[in-house]
């Protein structure tokens, strides 16, 4: 399981995973690599691509740290996408999927590789990723 992990980063470590049904559900956590005081934990549940015939649920435990002038700041994931509920790559398993353009077809293929999500999923996912293309090809025919 921590070669699934070192997939999305090299900072997460493996603390224990359970199987219900046809669900697997890892737990892990940051390395404290900052050597900061912890001001408090709270675990983010996130969806990430199948693990064989298994969807999975990442449950991570997420730091809120101290700063010098007593404020805290919470710990970001460059893997997780701006939702906070699946990770990037289980964004761009979608969009791939998206190659014949109907979200029902794609909805069905999804639902075969193992990856539960619904059609306005898809659509929100798809729309946000244009947008973000416009822009940066906006961005580079400005320069």
């Amino acid at each position: 399981m921590q070669d699934f992990l070192n997939e999305l980063s090299d900072d997460l470590n493996y603390i224990k995973h359970t199987i219900e049904k046809d669900t697997c559900h890892i737990y892990c956590e940051s390395k404290n690599i900052k050597n900061e005081p912890v001001h408090a934990r709270q675990e983010r549940t996130v969806r990430d691509l199948p693990f064989g015939d298994k969807q999975v649920i990442l449950h991570i435990i997420s730091k809120r740290f101290y700063k010098d002038n007593g404020k805290t700041y919470a710990e970001k994931f460059d893997f997780i996408n701006n939702t906070g509920r699946r990770t990037k790559r289980l964004d761009k398993k979608i969009i791939d999927s998206n190659v014949e353009g109907s979200i029902i077809g794609t909805e069905r293929t999804l639902k075969k590789l193992g990856i539960n999500v619904s059609d306005t999923t898809i659509l929100r996912i798809i729309k946000k990723n244009e947008i973000h293309k416009k822009i940066k090809n906006k961005r580079s025919s400005n320069r």
